[in-house]
């Protein structure tokens, strides 16, 4: 079995969804499942993938000629694509159909009502063109979360959902740590780390920050920008005298990365939707609680008692930003124990990595539907 796995960019500044394919490729070649990795953007791949045995297929060439090129060195099974709406995407599903190959989708939020609705119009462009016609043909849908896979249904695709949130990379020692790690802190911080994009919801938190102003605590906001995002934030910063507790730290990678973590107190992601977010995992790997929205897919955050899923507002953000507060530091940290030990346990690429083996082997062969393939309608929880 061979897996052709494709995608846009593997470049950090995409979020979360390169971390998840460079994840899954490595899990499955290292299961000797063989993987054919082909982006868009050849420059991101080499030193993302190293070690990881994946045979890859980057040279400077038309995109169809990758696809070829990795066929040719070993007959490709199947095609998986993650992410939607670009032309990689569009070529996978033209490669896929010429060679009669199943094609397996993972939209990655990209079908939620408010991504659809984001640039709306070129959207309705594309899936008149070509988007549900592609989606119509795929053998089979990956979803992070039953919303997003009741989302898939209520667009009409009837074929089988595979439901599997991405596992976790284990986090380095913090010997890798900067020195700035150990420095003098006077203040508790609150973490942003993500996209500055207006979906994420940076605005409402800025709003809620300034009604609250907690004292002794400061906002960090670190992640690209996109689109002149940072510019609008920075105005709202000013417009409301933030400037002392208000940090933008740009894009974040490495060791870097992992101090904003470690050094964190509170971890707020204010989204407007999400497909899992996979972020809110990773700040719950480092021991940190989680304030996020009900945009995202994480009533685990309450459930497992570490963190809070507020409502998509700056009274709601407001609400959770001062329960947060109000806590010791000591009731803080056992909520972050409590979020480790819980995503240690059922997010790990060993696990995900032998699920993901399972569904393509059924796709491919048929027998006996595996756990957590849905063939009908999708749970409501």
């Amino acid at each position: 079995m061979k897996i052709l796995e494709l995608t846009h960019s593997l470049a950090a500044s995409h979020g979360g969804l390169p971390v998840v394919v460079v994840g899954l490729s490595r899990c499955l070649a290292a299961s000797r499942t063989e993987v054919a990795l082909v982006t868009a953007d050849a420059r991101n791949t080499v030193r993302l993938v190293e070690g990881a045995k994946v045979a890859e297929s980057q040279e400077a060439a038309p995109i169809m000629d990758r696809f070829r090129r990795a066929h040719a060195l070993g007959p490709v099974s199947l095609v998986h694509q993650h992410g939607l709406w670009v032309r990689i995407c569009r070529e996978g599903a033209r490669f896929a159909h010429r060679l009669s190959l199943p094609w397996v989708v993972s939209p990655h939020g990209m079908l939620e009502p408010w991504a659809l609705g984001h640039h709306a119009w070129r959207k309705k462009i594309a899936w008149s063109l070509y988007q549900h016609r592609d989606l119509k043909s795929a053998a089979a849908f990956h979803v992070t979360s039953v919303e997003e896979g009741r989302s898939v249904r209520q667009l009409g695709f009837r074929q089988p959902i595979f439901l599997s949130p991405p596992g976790l990379n284990p986090i380095p020692g913090e010997a890798l740590d900067p020195p700035s790690a150990s420095a003098f802190r006077n203040r508790r911080s609150a973490l942003f780390l993500s996209r500055l994009h207006p979906k994420k919801g940076l605005p409402l938190l800025l709003e809620a920050w300034h009604q609250l102003r907690p004292d002794g605590w400061e906002l960090i906001i670190a992640g690209p920008d996109e689109n002149g995002h940072r510019a609008q934030l920075e105005r709202l910063v000013e417009r409301w005298r933030l400037q002392d507790v208000v940090r933008f730290r740009g894009l974040l990678t490495g060791p870097e990365r992992d101090t904003a973590f470690r050094m964190a107190d509170l971890f707020v992601l204010p989204t407007h939707s999400e497909n899992f977010g996979l972020v809110v995992a990773e700040a719950l790997q480092f021991g940190v609680p989680v304030l996020t929205t009900t945009g995202a897919p994480w009533s685990s955050l309450v459930h497992q008692a570490c963190g809070w899923q507020m409502p998509v507002s700056v009274p709601g953000l407001t609400a959770g930003l001062a329960s947060a507060f109000a806590m010791s530091d000591e009731a803080r940290r056992a909520m972050g124990r409590r979020g480790k030990n819980w995503v240690e346990k059922h997010l790990n690429w060993a696990t995900v990595g032998s699920a993901f083996a399972a569904f393509y082997q059924w796709v491919l062969d048929g027998g006996a539907v595996p756990k957590n393939v849905f063939t009908d309608d999708f749970p409501e929880t």
